[in-house]
């Protein structure tokens, strides 16, 4: 039977979900912190670039995701 393509995506986020808990799991206490250092380092460098026009839609995303989040809980 052959899998449709929504099927194969699904299976292929699957595969990458569980190769990235892997690696989370295996991460030491040092390279996590590493890691979140450099996730915070590249978002201060990014929203110290950005312009008025990218704050304002990168502000208006946030409050979307705030507000999807809310209905959720």
């Amino acid at each position: 039977m052959a899998m449709t393509e929504e099927e194969k995506r699904e299976r292929a986020n699957a595969r990458q979900r569980e190769r990235y808990r892997a690696r989370m799991a295996s991460e030491t206490p040092e390279q996590k912190e590493a890691r979140l250092q450099r996730i915070r380092l590249n978002r201060k460098a990014r929203l110290i670039s950005e312009t008025p026009q990218e704050r304002a839609d990168r502000l208006e995303t946030e409050a979307m995701i705030k507000r999807i989040r809310k209905g959720k809980e």
